[in-house]
């Protein structure tokens, strides 16, 4: 993440000075940095260190920026490093969203702690615009004020005001959302579960497809986070399933193990494959034939979003009712975040503009209207045996421009 925050930062004509265990890895990640910006001029705006030769970087930073492994240990060395040569006035930011930001400032003096916070960018953040602020008791509201005003203003990120909470909005939502998907494959199977809630239901790319890009150890570290620290789960579901497990003990880590593969690997021949959950083994990725999805991707296709939905609450087949579960799960947990991770005040917006911009979902309220108001979800909860928060009960659907169609993408037949 840590150079493709600085290809943000060069492409908006901010300076940058990148930090790597060398020079050589500093510059490795400046090349992902151009990869990622499709542009080799952002280079001029980048100097490549190493942790040695950073502290004349620092000493001059306005910002600088924690963006290292999800590893308590590793992120306070690094941020002994920033407390130690960053100027007084300097803000000092972590990109963690699993770690209690308390640890890692734990120990360092007020005047540090005064100007530290959490700053959480979405990957990639070339496309991704959602910036989570997550201020500490000690933070400095002029500081997360002008953080604020920096990020949207200069920077044209969608700023989502969170507290400060494990997981915070985005990834509290999403992780527990896909969480659930993956439970459910251990007696469904993956084919049937990304089907079933892949595209047309309201997201970039099926839940499954999903843990694989963003990494599965990644997936793992933010449940173990969540699992500590929530007390509040609806559902009381947030462990990772075995076979997840068995496949990041092997290193099938997802998109970024190459050739070892995830949930989902390309064979040396170039077949795609899919983790056969039951058996313990790679086999060639075969999408079920489901009437019900093909139909709901069709009306999709047509625009007919509202009827894709009125079919998805009336049909009886497996795949509906996957569809149900897993949706009605995303809009119910959105809603108990009200007021636990984002203010009360802003009701369901924060929730909405943290899936919309963080993960490319449809927001939750959008979902509400489209399975029938809250009445409708409220009931699906309570056939699974989910406790549906009051902000729910009490929630109107949101009326969304018509363009809220670009969110459903007929893929999935």
């Amino acid at each position: 993440m840590g150079p493709l925050v600085a290809g943000v930062l060069a492409q908006h004509g901010v300076r940058v000075g990148l930090v790597g265990r060398s020079v050589e890895s500093a510059r490795a990640g400046a090349r992902r940095a151009v990869e990622h910006a499709r542009s080799d001029c952002i280079l001029s705006s980048i100097t490549c260190l190493d942790y040695e030769s950073a502290q004349s970087v620092l000493s001059s930073a306005d910002w600088v920026i924690e963006c290292a492994a999800e590893d308590i240990a590793v992120k306070r060395s690094v941020l002994d490093v920033a407390a130690r040569f960053s100027r007084r006035t300097a803000v000092v930011s972590s990109t963690t969203s699993s770690m209690p930001l308390g640890v890692l400032a734990d120990g360092r003096s007020l005047e540090f702690r005064r100007r530290f916070l959490g700053v959480h960018f979405f990957n990639p953040p070339t496309k991704m615009l959602l910036c989570e602020l997550a201020p500490t008791s000690d933070t400095s509201p002029a500081v997360a004020s002008h953080m604020a005003s920096f990020l949207s203003q200069r920077l044209g990120r969608v700023v989502v005001h969170v507290r400060n909470v494990p997981g915070y909005a985005g990834n509290r939502v999403g992780f527990r959302v896909m969480n659930m998907a993956a439970l459910l494959a251990e007696h469904l199977g993956v084919a049937v579960v990304d089907q079933a809630c892949g595209p047309w239901t309201g997201r970039a790319m099926p839940p499954l497809a999903t843990l694989d890009l963003v990494g599965l150890d990644v997936y793992c570290a933010i449940m173990a986070s969540l699992r500590r620290s929530t007390s509040q789960d609806i559902s009381d579901v947030l462990s990772v399933p075995r076979y997840v497990q068995d496949l990041v003990r092997a290193g099938r880590l997802g998109a970024k193990a190459a050739g070892l593969g995830g949930i989902y690997r390309r064979s040396t021949t170039g077949v795609e494959e899919v983790w056969e959950v039951g058996e313990g083994r790679y086999a060639p990725a075969i999408r079920p034939v489901s009437p019900f999805v093909r139909c709901a991707v069709s009306l999709i296709r047509n625009g007919r979003v509202q009827r894709a939905f009125e079919l998805l609450m009336d049909d009886g087949s497996r795949e509906a009712d996957v569809a149900r579960r897993f949706l009605a799960t995303y809009v119910a947990y959105s809603y108990a975040c009200i007021g636990t991770v984002t203010d009360q005040a802003l009701g369901i917006s924060g929730i909405d503009l943290a899936m919309v911009h963080g993960f490319g979902w449809a927001p939750p309220s959008l979902l509400l209207g489209l399975m029938g108001g809250a009445g409708a979800i409220i009931q699906l909860c309570s056939r699974d045996g989910i406790a549906c928060p009051a902000h729910l009960a009490a929630a109107a659907p949101t009326l969304w421009h018509p363009s809220y169609g670009r969110y459903f993408r007929a893929i999935g037949d």
